[in-house]
């Protein structure tokens, strides 16, 4: 057992160095996020994208704060600070995966929704250039 414990934890400065670079990433892309938050139709759709985004938050400093906390194996708050660790990350892979899916289906359903207005531009454009007598059989549909 004497084997595995650690005079000097040496994951604290790469995981210092993540937490800045995570406060810098989030600095950055949290204009985005909002935007995006705010473009959102359905507000029910919404409530779930920011629960999602506070769940991957609070998951990643979870991983990281207890990294950067942490003094080396053989301490007595290493296995509360372990757990948390573990914990964080499981929930971090959880969450990612289900944000991914959601995220995706959202997507998939507004560009659907967009192909069946353009659909539906073009038919009527293709009639109101029939009533005119103009021949619009270079002009096709699509989704046909």
């Amino acid at each position: 057992m004497e084997s595995l414990s650690v005079e000097a934890y040496q994951g604290r400065l790469p995981a210092l160095i993540l937490l800045v670079v995570y406060i810098a990433a989030v600095v950055i892309l949290l204009p985005r996020e909002l935007r995006f938050l705010r473009d959102v139709q359905n507000t029910t759709t919404r409530r779930i994208f920011i629960v999602q985004d506070l769940f991957i938050q609070v998951c990643i400093l979870g991983v990281l704060i207890p990294a950067v906390l942490m003094k080396g194996v053989n301490d007595s708050n290493n296995e509360l600070l372990g757990l948390l660790l573990m914990l964080s990350m499981t929930g971090l892979w959880l969450c990612v995966v289900w944000t991914g899916w959601s995220r995706w289906v959202y997507t998939c359903r507004i560009l659907s929704d967009g192909s069946k207005r353009s659909a539906d531009e073009l038919r009527r454009i293709q009639e109101l250039l029939k009533r005119k007598g103009i021949e619009t059989d270079e002009i096709e549909d699509a989704d046909a």
